[in-house]
Order: structure tokens, then sequence, then C-alpha cells
């Protein structure tokens, strides 16, 4: 059966009309431009079928959702009709159906879906489109939809919790960038959606800047633009050999959430075991050739980091570098910008060190990830082993030169 989203788009026209939200057939087309450049700018050509679920998915995100159809349950059995007699497969049809009922921001408040590639690429696409000069007007065009005010310097911007608190709290739309827009970039699951989103973040904050040259609403410390508004911010702590249970545990529970559903329960107990007794662990975090950091968000311990130099590296790769070794964060932390703040710790460690290059090993099937550090500047150079039990796996070894 051939693709064919006419149909499709054709329903996410009349479901659109006449919004004045933002929420119109215009932004439904540019999150599915937006998803597949994207996805071509991390992987290169896409494939029909994915190229098709990621528009589909994108002209139907906003077609489920309750503040656009009262009857939500009866519209999502005329897509999932619609996606039937689309040509997509129907592993296609579930990835949509999983992605549109998953990817919101509402629906993400209280618990992080992790969405499939493709999906993700559709969310970030969709949060792009409430960033920069776009994400600018949709917010006054919403607000003034709503009826909220413009602003009002004694209505403070709240921490957010549930989606019923997001739809129905008092606020302004000025706060919309405090409450939710100024902490999206650092929510962007994909390489080149963070990259976009920080671009876009970063005109916002401008324009807050001068709106506060002008008018002088935003003085109070509620109205912050730096560490995605009012966010906590993340906490650093050398690990130390008093550290090692707290160590241990969240070596293995990141690893384990990382990595459990790729490999057998018997090679990563095996490794587990191995990789993180305490002996092990107590011996690495005093050699003075590695350092161990944890990194906190609101007091909670999120996840660590392990730099090596010198001999302790994996690998023979010289006194001129440093190592990466590892770099997790348990799932619930995860788009928070801790990934990234672990890593500028590794860079400027070492720049203390004198050191002109900084390397580490990706898991070959790790797409994202690979893509994410291309994007930041490091390169393949080689390869190694990953012993994971009785599993030989292959790591991708990248680098990156230091100014």
């Amino acid at each position: 059966m051939a693709i064919d989203l006419t149909a499709i788009r054709n329903f996410a026209r009349e479901t659109f009309k006449g919004d004045t939200s933002g929420h119109d057939f215009l932004h439904a087309k540019q999150v599915a431009r937006l998803a597949v450049s994207l996805y071509e700018e991390d992987h290169g050509q896409v494939s029909e079928q994915d190229q098709a679920i990621l528009e589909a998915a994108a002209l139907l995100h906003d077609t489920i959702g309750d503040k656009v159809v009262a009857d939500v349950a009866a519209q999502q059995i005329l897509v999932e009709d619609l996606l039937c007699q689309s040509g997509i497969t129907p592993i296609g049809q579930a990835l949509v159906a999983e992605t549109i009922t998953h990817l919101s921001y509402s629906a993400n408040l209280k618990k992080h879906y992790d969405l499939p590639l493709l999906g993700q690429y559709v969310q970030d696409a969709d949060r792009l489109e409430v960033l920069g000069a776009i994400g600018i007007a949709r917010t006054f065009a919403y607000g003034g939809q709503k009826g909220h005010p413009l602003y009002d310097p004694a209505i403070k911007p709240v921490q957010l919790q549930t989606k019923d608190q997001y739809r129905h709290h008092q606020t302004t739309s000025v706060n919309h960038f405090y409450e939710k827009l100024l902490k999206l970039a650092d929510q962007l699951n994909t390489p080149a959606g963070q990259e976009e989103g920080q671009r876009r973040s970063a005109f916002m904050e401008n324009f807050l800047a001068e709106f506060q040259r002008e008018t002088e609403a935003l003085s109070d410390p509620a109205f912050r633009v730096q560490q995605g508004g009012n966010e906590p911010m993340a906490k650093m702590k050398e690990v130390t050999a008093a550290d090692i249970a707290a160590l241990q545990d969240i070596s293995r529970r990141t690893f384990a959430e990382t990595f459990a559903d790729d490999n057998s329960a018997a090679d990563l107990n095996e490794y587990l075991d191995t990789a993180y007794a305490t002996d092990k662990l107590l011996a690495e975090v005093e050699n003075p050739n590695s350092q161990f950091y944890f990194v906190f968000h609101d007091d909670e311990l999120a996840g660590y980091l392990k730099v090596n130099w010198g001999s302790a590296q994996s690998e023979e790769e010289g006194d001129a570098s440093l190592e990466v070794e590892r770099i997790y964060l348990l799932a619930a932390f995860q788009r928070l910008g801790l990934g990234r703040q672990l890593l500028n710790q590794a860079f400027d460690q070492a720049n203390a060190l004198g050191k002109s290059r900084v390397w580490l090993g990706v898991w070959e099937h790790n797409q994202n990830a690979l893509a994410f550090y291309q994007k930041i500047g490091f390169t393949p150079f080689s390869d190694h082993v990953f012993q994971l039990g009785t599993d030989a796996q292959r790591d991708i070894l990248m680098e990156k030169v230091l100014n």
C-alpha cells in the first residue's frame, strides 16, 4: 500500500480551522517540516517510511489535545482510522500513536516519557516552535486568547508540578517564559534540537532583557532567565572515600537504567558486581590520576562523572589527554542540562591540568550520544572492546581538541 498522508493533512486542517491560540494548521505544518529537518541534520537522508511517521505525528500531535477538542477519546478513534488508511506500517502507526499521546509538555510534568527516536524529533520540533521569535509571537497570541494579562509584576512565576496547575493557575503571558519556555532548551532530546534550542532560547532571553529595560517589571528575583527560569541550580561535589556507598549505588542504578534493556540479566549483573565492587571503586577514588564528581539537582543526587588522566586512562592516550570514562544521570534527571554541566566540568578539569585533548568511548549503537558528541566538537578516532559479561561490545572512541 502506497503512503498517502492527504487525509491526515485534511483532517488536521479541519481540526485546527479557526484556531487563534497558536495551535493552528500552520503550526502543525511547521512542526512536520522542522522534525524532518532536524532528523536529516543528525542522521542524513530520511527514508520514505520514517518521513511519513515524522510528518504524520507532527500533523496529528495537537489534534487529540484537550486544548483543541472536547472529546479526546472520540478524536483518538478517528486518528487511528486515518493512520490505518495512510500506508504507514502497523509498527509505524503504533509509533505515531505513542508519540502524540505522550509528547506534550503537560503530559511530562509528573513523569517523563521516553519517546522512540522518531518521536523525539517530533517532540523537539514542537518545543522549538515555542522558542525564538515564533515562540514569542505564539506566547502572546495564546495569552490573549486565554485572557491572561500581558504582564503584572505582582503576579510571580511559580514552579509548575501538575497538568491541572499548568492549565489553571493565575499567570501572565510574560510569566510563561519563566514557568516553561526558558526551561525547554535543556529538555530537548536530539543533538540538532539541542543546538537550535540554545540559539532560540538566547533570542528570547535578549527579548526579556529589553522588556526589563523598557518596563522595569522583572526586577524581582522570581523573574530569572538563568538556569532555565526558576529551576533550582545544580550543585557539583568532588567524591571522596567517605562517599563510596553513594557512589556504588548511583553507579549501579544509572548503568542498569541505561543498558538493562539491551543486555541479558546475567551479563548485566556480572558487570555490575565486578565494575562497581566496593574495593575497586575505593581504589579508583583514591587514584591520584582520577576524579569523580557527583551532580545534585535540588539537593538530590542525580548522576556522576569520572575523569582520568596519565596512567589512569583506560587506553594509553598520552599525557596531553584527559579521559571521560563515565558520565551518567538517573532517568528522572535527564534533559535538565545536567549532562552538559558534567561535561563542562570535565573540560574545566582538563584545562586546569594543562591537557589539550579530551576523549571518551561511546557504544556503537548509541546513535543519539554519537550524534550529540559530534555536534559539540568530538570526532571519532578509533575504537575498542567494552566487555560486558560474556558480550564483547564495540565502543567508538571520540576526541575533542581544546582551545
